[in-house]
């Protein structure tokens, strides 16, 4: 059958095939229940939906090995936020300003060496920006952090890849736009490679 479209609801609607019944059942609804049949869906659709029980998400817990690296962890970075702290401030190591709260970053991410996470000459104390930084951060921002050589220095010793991985980045930057802060640190870091290589 060909459907209709009420004149005041608006309501598309198959037609009865008795010629009795010629009302829209949308506005019968509302004249019977006062409300619309789609309120009517909404309403029992959302009734549903609260009387679901709520999800619960279970965090498995961590190994006993997981614990104790984690607590040796945070002990370090807390003995070295507490040796670096000035008053109430700790100086950021990438620009040099003091802030209230700064993150313990790893150089060589907890991922690639675990050994290396409770070590304090793998942590630099960063502001939440270094940190971004030195996480995600394109090659003019990684030069301007006051701690990028010394950290590259530590890469090329501990984390080879990384080390690479970033010496390439700005060998291809310095390809591409020429600036004289990328240069003078490749050379830098160029100096670094050679050496490393050499060995």
């Amino acid at each position: 059958m060909i459907s209709q479209l009420c004149p005041t609801c608006n309501y598309q609607y198959q037609p009865a095939p008795s010629k009795r019944i010629k009302t829209c059942p949308n506005c019968a609804h509302v004249e019977k229940f006062g409300e619309t049949i789609f309120e009517k869906k909404w309403r029992e659709h959302v009734e549903k939906q609260k009387a679901k029980p709520p999800k619960s998400y279970v965090i498995p817990n961590r190994s006993a090995k997981g614990k104790k690296r984690e607590a040796e962890i945070q002990a370090a970075k807390s003995k070295l936020k507490s040796e670096s702290r000035d008053g109430a401030f700790t100086e950021c190591d990438g620009c040099g300003k003091h802030f209230k709260r700064v993150d313990g970053s790893h150089k060589v991410p907890v991922s690639q060496s675990g050994k290396l996470a409770a070590v304090p000459e793998n942590i630099r104390l960063l502001c939440r920006g270094c940190h971004t930084v030195w996480e995600n951060g394109t090659v003019p921002e990684l030069i301007k952090l006051r701690c990028f050589l010394e950290d590259m220095e530590y890469l090329a010793v501990y984390d080879w890849k990384r080390f690479f991985r970033l010496y390439c980045r700005v060998v291809a930057y310095s390809i591409i736009i020429y600036s004289k802060p990328v240069e003078a640190v490749l050379e830098s870091l160029t100096e670094i490679y050679n050496e490393k290589a050499a060995q």
